[in-house]
């Protein structure tokens, strides 16, 4: 199991997971957390891709390659407690089984062997969906500040926490975004509606009431309030456009349980630009 104290990364020699393994290692330096590095070993009866000195070994390629990485990012990872875990399993299965308690879990957007084309690699997407903590999906993000979508769900009230340590952390805005759904929202993963009212004061109250405690907290931060009457999606996607990171909760309002992943942070983990943090709420 994981130290609680600790940020957990995938590595799989993708440029992707070198991204998230630099994301990973700035939180765990700026957090005082430990590094785990986690890389899954694929056996293949006729890989004839190992070497003969790693034949008898399978963890061998894998503690190789964690240290390549490790030595690419250099200053990056330096002082800090990295540990290294590289285990035959598969990736997914690997980090949620690390994932049940450390401050959160980094990894790409695409691992080794992805198709260009598509938004999101199969592990990302299922570590996202069942991991219990945090789960970063790590893009080449060139933009600055935080965009965090609020819907007063406790899910939503962890995103907001998480998005404003963030924006502190990196000296960037924080952009709350509060999109009001129809009534008939509830019915499932539904095309975006049209608009059929404009926002009013209980959205507005909403938002403020969402924000409140947590900018006593962090005074520095410059935050900016947006209230849209538009799906949650097309909001934040617009909202997020330029930005480093967009944060969400694991699953909204009127979400049900028997959903892994909620059809909004699912919908935006495969379409965001950006670096894209889902965070489940309380329990």
């Amino acid at each position: 199991m994981a130290a609680a104290r600790s940020v957990v990364v995938g590595a799989d020699g993708s440029a992707s997971s070198l991204l998230a393994l630099r994301w990973a290692a700035a939180r765990a330096r700026r957090l005082g957390l430990a590094l785990e590095v986690v890389h899954a070993v694929a056996l293949w009866p006729y890989d004839v891709r190992r070497t003969a000195d790693h034949a008898a070994d399978p963890h061998a390629d894998g503690r190789d390659l964690v240290g390549a990485a490790l030595e690419e990012l250099g200053e990056a990872v330096a002082g800090l407690e990295v540990r290294a875990v590289v285990e035959v399993s598969s990736p997914a299965a690997l980090l949620l089984q690390r994932a049940s308690s450390p401050q959160c879990v980094a990894l790409g957007a695409r691992g080794r062997g992805g198709f260009p084309h598509l938004h999101l690699g199969s592990t990302a997407g299922q570590v996202a969906a069942h991991a219990p903590c945090p789960v970063v999906v790590v893009r080449d993000s060139r933009g600055s500040g935080v965009v965090v979508g609020v819907d007063g769900s406790p899910a939503s009230q962890a995103a907001v926490a998480f998005a404003f340590d963030e924006a502190e952390a990196l000296g960037e805005p924080l952009t709350a975004v509060h999109a009001w759904l129809p009534v008939y929202a509830g019915l499932g993963d539904l095309p975006y509606y049209d608009d059929v009212r404009p926002a009013g004061e209980d959205d507005e109250a909403l938002l403020a009431e969402s924000l409140a405690g947590l900018r006593e907290q962090h005074p520095d931060v410059d935050v900016r309030r947006s209230v849209v009457s538009l799906h949650p999606v097309p909001a934040l996607l617009e909202a997020s456009d330029g930005a480093r990171l967009l944060v969400v909760g694991h699953r909204g309002r009127g979400g049900l349980e028997r959903l892994l992943l909620g059809s909004v942070s699912r919908t935006l983990l495969h379409h965001a630009g950006c670096t894209v943090a889902v965070v489940r709420g309380p329990g």
